[in-house]
């Protein structure tokens, strides 16, 4: 089993402190999958019910599971708190929509996005293939809709993304508004 992240256990807790003096960060550097989506989730609800004072989401993650991306992106968009989100090292797959969901949105100098197709996973009968693969179809035009809304990405860019993987380094991502600026460290 994979070690939790974002809350420690009883032996770190002895050896670093409890919550209550940590700042205000999420970090997310997992494959975005069930368990990351829901200590995510956890972390985010606990710094909450904190106060309302602003959160920093830190990603680095090659991307993963779009349903537990989308529950990550829902519960950002829901926030009471100031979402603040810091690309550093790769935003990839379903992680850049994990991005956007921030109201201020950085970049580290040397981070890379890339977007794909969604990918379906099915061995089964003919007619529950096709209904996957038609419920893929959907998610993929949500995402798709979302990115379109939320940054400066065209629907000709994005489409290059449905027959080859689109790399984009920092400056292209703050040139296409996915990221409002570059990162220039903590500020008190």
């Amino acid at each position: 089993m994979k070690k939790n992240h974002l809350f420690r256990d009883n032996e770190d807790k002895k050896k670093y402190g409890d919550y209550k003096d940590e700042p205000r960060h999420i970090y997310l550097f997992d494959e975005i999958g069930p368990e990351s989506s829901e200590e995510f989730i956890k972390r985010l609800h606990y710094l909450e019910k904190k106060s309302n004072k602003p959160i920093t989401v830190f990603i680095n993650s090659p991307g993963g599971d779009c349903a537990d991306g989308f529950a990550i992106i829902d519960a950002l968009l829901v926030s009471k708190c100031l979402i603040i989100t810091v690309a550093i090292g790769e935003i990839c797959s379903m992680a850049p929509g994990i991005f956007i969901a921030g109201k201020k949105r950085y970049i580290s100098k040397n981070a890379f996005a890339m977007f794909h197709p969604i990918t379906t996973y099915s061995s089964d009968y003919i007619q529950f293939a096709k209904s996957a693969l038609k419920n893929a179809e959907k998610i993929e035009e949500m995402y798709d809709k979302y990115i379109l809304e939320r940054t400066k990405m065209t629907k000709r860019l994005l489409q290059t993304a449905k027959n080859k993987e689109l790399w984009l380094n920092s400056k292209e991502i703050i040139d296409y508004g996915i990221a409002h600026s570059y990162y220039k460290g903590e500020t008190k």
